[in-house]
């Protein structure tokens, strides 16, 4: 499925063109439609390839997606109806959008997974490390009562409790 098969489905359902330059309402509510089932439909397209297709830019998807697409669902059925329909429509015929995932590499890929796995074990080891010395820290001092008193506080009251606590060493740092 591209953006192309999802501007031709909802043009069809309208019997106009998406990309004319109109503010009238329903011009409005169609292209809105159409970004929506874009992203829904086809997540890894740009938002300005999406807006290009029909000469607006990433702002204008932006736009139509986050408060005209909400007011749209609630107040204006027969678009509602519209998008339903396309976006049933596209699925029974396309799938979900899927074109991306048949262009990778999958040699490339486990290049990239073992590079993250060399990564990863290296911060694992840094993390037992640091657990190590934290460990060694509680058992040898007197830290670990206050450790323990950091503990017993509830979860509400750490941000509290670190506002306290940096104003407490920036006055011992005077």
């Amino acid at each position: 499925m591209t953006l192309e098969d999802i501007r031709k489905e909802i043009e069809s359902s309208l019997d106009f063109s998406l990309s004319e330059v109109n503010r009238q309402r329903k011009y409005v509510y169609a292209r809105c439609v159409y970004f929506k089932l874009s992203r829904e439909l086809c997540p890894l397209e740009s938002l300005e390839s999406i807006g290009s297709s029909v000469n607006k830019d990433h702002a204008s998807v932006l736009h139509g997606i986050n408060n005209v697409f909400p007011s749209l669902e609630a107040y204006e059925e027969s678009f509602y109806d519209i998008y339903t329909q396309a976006k049933s429509n596209l699925l029974d015929k396309y799938g979900a959008c899927d074109n991306y995932a048949s262009q990778v590499n999958p040699i490339a890929f486990l290049g990239v997974h073992k590079q993250y796995s060399n990564e990863l074990s290296k911060y694992r080891d840094s993390l037992e490390e640091l657990q190590g010395l934290y460990d060694e820290l509680l058992i040898s001092s007197d830290f670990g009562d206050a450790i323990e008193m950091i503990k017993r506080v509830p979860v509400d009251k750490y941000e509290t409790l670190l506002v306290r606590l940096d104003a407490i060493t920036k006055i011992m740092a005077l």
